[in-house]
């Protein structure tokens, strides 16, 4: 009797989970719940996926701390007057090149650069740092210090896309190259926050 009783109470609940499921096909219970538990999942996969896309974009480090050489303190990219920072002391994300002299985004965000220049006199130098070909920053030194010490420095937060690019160059007034150590003429960026 207490056999019976219990498969009765096993089936009652079992019949009322299925009953409780919301457009079950009568003529195929199974293939129903199949393709409900497929969507259930469907749906949790999407939310995992964007909650992965979030923690990339927001955990991705991006900096650069880049310094004239002190055999290139003149160098310039070939096609361009994009002044070529090439001596590396931090590039995480690998989003400067040393090469070109361009910092390319891999990510939307805010940024921040900085850039310190020291010239060598007599002359003047004017640099610009430029994002996607606009000015953003103007930067000039033109005393006549014998020791170089005239220098100019600027900092500007930036909103950049992804792909969007930031450098430096001289501009067309510009009649004189760096000064002082490679330490003394530096271009650095971090991102401060992903989009």
């Amino acid at each position: 009797m207490l056999r019976v009783t219990l498969f009765l109470v096993a089936s009652s609940c079992v019949l009322l989970t299925f009953a409780q499921l919301p457009t079950i096909d009568d003529d195929h219970p199974l293939q129903a719940m199949l393709t409900q538990q497929a969507a259930i999942i469907a749906q949790l996969q999407a939310r995992i996926d964007a909650l992965d896309a979030y923690k990339a974009a927001n955990s991705q480090q991006v900096a650069f701390n880049a310094n004239l050489a002190l055999s290139d303190r003149n160098d310039t990219h070939p096609d361009s007057n994009v002044i070529k920072f090439n001596r590396m002391d931090i590039n995480i994300g690998n989003a400067y090149d040393p090469y070109t002299g361009i910092f390319t985004a891999p990510v939307a965000g805010l940024y921040l650069f900085s850039v310190k220049v020291f010239h060598a006199p007599p002359g003047h130098l004017h640099v610009q740092l430029v994002k996607e070909h606009e000015i953003e920053a103007d930067l000039e030194a033109n005393g006549d210090d014998p020791n170089g010490r005239d220098s100019a420095t600027a900092d500007a937060v930036l909103h950049l896309d992804a792909g969007q690019k930031v450098w430096l160059q001289f501009a067309a007034a510009s009649n004189t190259g760096f000064g002082g150590s490679h330490h003394t003429n530096t271009f650095l960026g971090a991102l401060m926050k992903a989009d």
